[in-house]
């Protein structure tokens, strides 16, 4: 299973700290709703595409004394089962959503902005399918702040996005938060 775990400024701070070292490890299991602390339980590597190439970045484990889970902490700036992080996804929802380019576009200027040169008008549309299959759950999570009230009568994806980029400003621990509240994580396929 994954836990995304913990937030960090970005991927060159995880790397160059080794933040997966240092990480607390957390109470409680989802498996098993065990309550005390898990195990640390080894580290494995998994890609990352940024500045124009497939990065290696380790993931801690752990597991359950109870149940004997494994699970994977991952940092907030990553979406699981995605080789782009989440500020890529972002930035390409945002694109499509409240500025209103089409994909090709999109594709093309986030080339240009994350020096990405093989994101494909495929990976957006992608990443457009499994942004609007789950906006139920992303409406959810806005439903339980106050300061989103007023937004909450749409579904609209460019509402949904628009809260997501305000809360990113305002708390920066968006993948995490939403992570923790709605025990799934963003873009998970429902």
């Amino acid at each position: 299973m994954i836990i995304i775990a913990f937030p960090v400024k970005n991927i060159h701070e995880y790397i160059e700290n080794e933040s997966y070292l240092y990480i607390d490890t957390p109470s409680g299991c989802p498996n098993c709703n065990y309550n005390g602390k898990l195990y640390r339980h080894g580290y494995y590597c998994r890609g990352v595409f940024i500045d124009n190439n497939c990065i290696d970045i380790t993931i801690a484990r752990v597991i359950c004394p109870v149940c004997h889970k494994t699970h994977a902490l991952i940092p907030d700036f990553l979406v699981p089962y995605f080789i782009y992080p989440l500020s890529v996804i972002l930035t390409s929802l945002k694109k499509i959503f409240i500025d209103g380019h089409g994909t090709t576009y999109v594709a093309d200027e986030i080339i240009k902005e994350f020096n990405l040169s093989f994101v494909k008008e495929q990976n957006i549309s992608y990443f457009k399918m499994r942004f609007l299959s789950i906006l139920n759950y992303v409406h959810s999570f806005f439903a339980n702040f106050q300061e989103y009230i007023e937004t909450m009568d749409s579904l609209s994806p460019r509402t949904l996005i628009s809260n997501i980029c305000k809360y990113t400003k305002e708390k920066l621990k968006f993948n995490l938060h939403y992570f923790d509240l709605m025990k799934v994580h963003f873009l998970k396929k429902v």
